[in-house]
Formats: structure tokens, sequence, C-alpha cells
């Protein structure tokens, strides 16, 4: 995407569509979506410059377009000369191609971690939701705490990473009472603009 600034509102409103759409979405992998399998029935994924090794996608509806977004990660596995092996996480936006985002800039925060210190997931871990992780009272509050906070550090910024920055922030040191399916801290938290 272009780095023009677009206003902090469709800034905030991009974000937490793709927060609040992407709740309720089962997350699908490699097998659902028909990735190659190596000799060793491992997924060899091509997506852009990468070959990864797994992926989620989960859609994500909205109401800038009638077909849904795509929100994926996947992980590569990188060698070096070492022989030692490590991962690395790529994440993708996807879109269709009739949705226009030349002027439109957002924040994505990335919560590194959080898994471990969720409550356990019952049933059928193939079709794992945020909203079987955290109650729906959690993340609505998150949401709206996100959308009072962009709104609070969005008045004195000029919309670069540092509303971004703050936005994490403001998550991290005051977390919604409500995210008590939260055994612990919700880990690092990255934030990143585009």
């Amino acid at each position: 995407m272009p780095s023009s600034i677009a206003s902090a509102s469709s800034l905030a409103t991009l974000a937490l569509l793709l927060f609040t759409s992407t709740t309720a979405a089962q997350l699908v992998g490699c097998d659902a979506i028909g990735c190659p399998m190596d000799e060793y029935r491992t997924a060899q994924c091509p997506v852009g410059n990468a070959t990864l090794k797994a992926l989620g996608i989960a859609n994500v509806t909205t109401a800038f377009d009638t077909q849904p977004l795509t929100w994926t990660l996947g992980l590569q596995e990188l060698k070096s000369p070492s022989a030692n092996v490590s991962l690395d996480r790529n994440f993708y936006l996807g879109i269709p191609p009739s949705m226009q985002l030349n002027n439109t800039v957002g924040c994505a925060l990335i919560f590194d971690g959080v898994a471990a210190n969720l409550s356990a997931i019952k049933g059928d871990d193939e079709k794992f939701t945020c909203s079987r992780a955290l109650a729906e009272s959690c993340i609505t509050d998150l949401v709206a705490q996100a959308q009072k906070n962009y709104g609070d550090v969005g008045k004195d910024t000029k919309g670069g990473a540092e509303v971004c920055n703050r936005l994490r922030d403001s998550l991290v040191h005051q977390p919604p009472k409500s995210c008590n399916g939260l055994q612990g801290s919700w880990g690092s938290i990255s934030a990143r603009r585009k």
C-alpha cells in the first residue's frame, strides 16, 4: 500500500473492522487450501517469494466489499549454513480484486505469546476461533477500548507509526477487566503500520 496517510477515523475503522469480524471466523490451514506436500508430508505452500510450511487463514467480512478479506499467518523455514533451522513468520492481508485501498493505511497489533496464557479450549481444536478462547465481552471490550484509545492518541499525532505504538501501549497497560479468560499477560504486542 502507498504511504499516504488516511484520516484517523478511517484508519481506526479499518483496524477495528478487521479485528471485530475475525473473532468468529474459523481458521483453516494448508490442508484446506490444497498446498502440495513434499516426500516427508510437509506442506510446501508457495506465497509470493516464500515457501510456507504452515498456514493459518481466516476470512474477514468487512463493510468495504461484499467479498471477504483474508488474514493469513504463514511459517517459513529458514536454513542457515550452520544447519540451524529457524522459523520466520509472514503475515498477509488478502483483498478482493475489486477493493481499492490505495490511499488507506492501518495498524496491525500482533499478540505474541498470548496463546500460552489463554484458558484451555474445550472441543475440536481444528475449529479454533477467538471467541472460543476469549469471552465475547472481552472481545467487545477490546474493540471498544481500541476505538476510544485510538481516538485519544489520534488527536495529537499525524497518523504515523507513533499512533500504532500508542494504541499498543494503551492495550498493554490497561487491558479490559472482562478479559478473564487470560491467565497472565498478553505477552508482547508488536505494532505494525502499513
